[in-house]
This record gives C-alpha cells, sequence and structure tokens, in this order.
C-alpha cells in the first residue's frame, strides 16, 4: 500500500499514545520472550502526523528497546491518511492473527470503540471474533474492567484473580474490590473456591443489607488470611465454611452433626457418604473408590457387616431425622 513504508525510526523521537495501549500490562511476559530472542521480530507501528510519531503498536517492544539502549528500532510507518478507529481496528485483528486477547485487552479495545461507535454495533461487529459472550451487562462488565486501576489488573495478570472472578468482582464497591483482591492474592485459591467465596459474599451482603468488604470485616476475615499456622488452602476452607456457617446455620449444624456420626463409623478411607443436597430429600450416596480388586473387596466387607448398616441406618431414615436435627 503506497500509505505504508518500513524503515527504522529513533527509539527516542517516538511518542506514546495511551488510547492505543491496549497489552502494557503483558511487558513483563514480552521482555521474557525477546531477552531470548535478543531482537525485535515484528516491526512497531508508528502513525506520521502533524504532532509527530505517535506509537500505535509496540509498547513493550519499544519499552525493552529503549532499556537495551537501541538508538532505532524497525517501524511500520502509517500516514495521517490512516483514522484512529481504523488503526485501532487494524491493530487488534493483526494481534488475534496470532493469539487470543486476554479479557483485560478485550475490555479496553471496546472501552476505546466506545468513543467512535455504539454499544449495539460494536457488539455486533466485535463480540463474535473476540469471543465475547452476548451475556446481559457484558459490554458494560468490560468497560468497568477497562476502568479498574492497574493494581487490580495486574492480580489477573498474575493469576491471582481469575477472569470468571473479574467479571463477578467488578460490579462490587471500590472498598470491596480492594479488599477482596488482596485476599485472592495472599490465598491463590482455585477458580472455584474463588467463584464460590464470591457468591458466599454476594449472598451475605444482600442478605444483611451490607457490601462484602463490611461482611469481611465482621467476621474477621482478614485475621484468617493472616494466620501464620494454616497453609494457603486451609485458610480458604476455614473461611468458606465461616462464610456458609453465618448464610446457612442451620445447614451449617447439620453438616458438622453428619460430620460427627459418620466419624464414628470408622469408615476406610476408600468409602464415602454424602447427604441429599441441603438435606432436602431422602436419596443419599454412598461412593466406593478402589485401584484394585482387593480393595473393592475389602470395601464391600465392611459395608456388609451388620453393626455398620446398624450404625448407618439412624443417619439416613427420614424418620429419625433427629439424629440431624438443628440443636
Amino acid at each position: 500500500m503506497k500509505d505504508l513504508n518500513i524503515e527504522n525510526l529513533r527509539t527516542d523521537l517516538i511518542k506514546k499514545d495511551d488510547f492505543f495501549d491496549i497489552s502494557s500490562h503483558r511487558f513483563e511476559l514480552l521482555q521474557y520472550i525477546l531477552n531470548i530472542t535478543g531482537y525485535i521480530i515484528c516491526p512497531l507501528w508508528v502513525l506520521r502526523s502533524s504532532n509527530g510519531l505517535i506509537l500505535v503498536d509496540g509498547y513493550s517492544r519499544l519499552k525493552w528497546a529503549q532499556g537495551k539502549g537501541l538508538s532505532s528500532v524497525p517501524c511500520l510507518i502509517f500516514s495521517e491518511s490512516f483514522s484512529t478507529l481504523s488503526l485501532l481496528i487494524r491493530k487488534v485483528y493483526a494481534t488475534l492473527s496470532n493469539r487470543n486477547l486476554d479479557i483485560i485487552e478485550k475490555a479496553k479495545f471496546v472501552a476505546r470503540l466506545s468513543s467512535f461507535l455504539e454499544p449495539s454495533e460494536i457488539k455486533e461487529r466485535f463480540f463474535g471474533h473476540l469471543s465475547i459472550p452476548r451475556k446481559p451487562r457484558m459490554y458494560k462488565t468490560l468497560i468497568k474492567i477497562a476502568e479498574l486501576p492497574d493494581k487490580l489488573l495486574d492480580a489477573v495478570v498474575k493469576g491471582n484473580v481469575s477472569e470468571k472472578s473479574l467479571v463477578r468482582l467488578v460490579w462490587w464497591d471500590e472498598i470491596s474490590q480492594r479488599d477482596i483482591f488482596q485476599i485472592f492474592s495472599l490465598l491463590k485459591c482455585s477458580v472455584s473456591t474463588q467463584i464460590e467465596l464470591i457468591e458466599l459474599l454476594e449472598d451475605l451482603s444482600r442478605l444483611k443489607e451490607k457490601p462484602p468488604s463490611q461482611i469481611m470485616e465482621d467476621l474477621l476475615i482478614r485475621d484468617i488470611v493472616n494466620e501464620e499456622n494454616l497453609n494457603p488452602k486451609l485458610k480458604s476452607e476455614k473461611i468458606r465454611f465461616l462464610l456458609k456457617k453465618e448464610l446457612f446455620p442451620n445447614l451449617t449444624r447439620k453438616e458438622e452433626s453428619l460430620k460427627r456420626l459418620v466419624k464414628s463409623l470408622s469408615l476406610p478411607k476408600t468409602i464415602k457418604i454424602e447427604n441429599p443436597p441441603f438435606f432436602e430429600g431422602d436419596i443419599w450416596k454412598l461412593t466406593i473408590n478402589f485401584s484394585n480388586a482387593s480393595e473393592l473387596k475389602d470395601s464391600l466387607t465392611f459395608l456388609l457387616k451388620e453393626k455398620f448398616v446398624e450404625k448407618l441406618s439412624p443417619i439416613i431414615e427420614p424418620r429419625r431425622k433427629e439424629y440431624l436435627s438443628d440443636d
């Protein structure tokens, strides 16, 4: 194309424009790659305008080059005939030809597009290509993600807060966001555990009409996180139990009662008994895990003992629910 040109440009003459910056949070990863290769493979994108040389794509590459003391870098030069919107779209689709965008990049791209296009057009033209689900309020969720401070986004980049958690937490108030991001960064718990804790806190927040941060403060969650004698997994389990107990006091008492009764049965590790969900209904589940025929035989022999059946009966028989009473 006649409006494009490739040149080596002085690094000190290239000006950064935050509008085009949607991937600077990936600098550490790209820096690692560049340190291995030792050179810039893809040219930077630069707009030659009346305001000078404006960087469109290559923030991390330029930062790396400047850090290495390189005086010039290869650049793909765009003339002013290219509009800001067209350059932004080209930049994103060029990235998509090599890799998928993370949720932060998608959010920043959508936020930039919102300066030019209506939400309906953005959803129609770009959500499918970006693998963004057309869920209710997803557009607003992405806008909110793009507005989060770098400190919170850094927790997502490091994997301490999952993308699934992020789309929920972005709707929390600022203080609650700050607190839960700090807690998750310390706990480093799994995605499923994060989601479960978020759901419990949201339910308690609605029930007590308090922000999640106040719920965490009232229940001394921070004290659990700071306990030195517990590992992160045990801390997560303790917090989960505390929240669940606060939200479902009767259910929690029944679960604890069941644990005591099952413990009295002296079950082998290969056998597990599960109560009906929320103790509603009469269908219980018994699971046997085994790695060989001998283990299966031992488990079945244990289960067929008369004393075991006698002990198990009052636990599962509907007419004997006083064994799992709320008292």
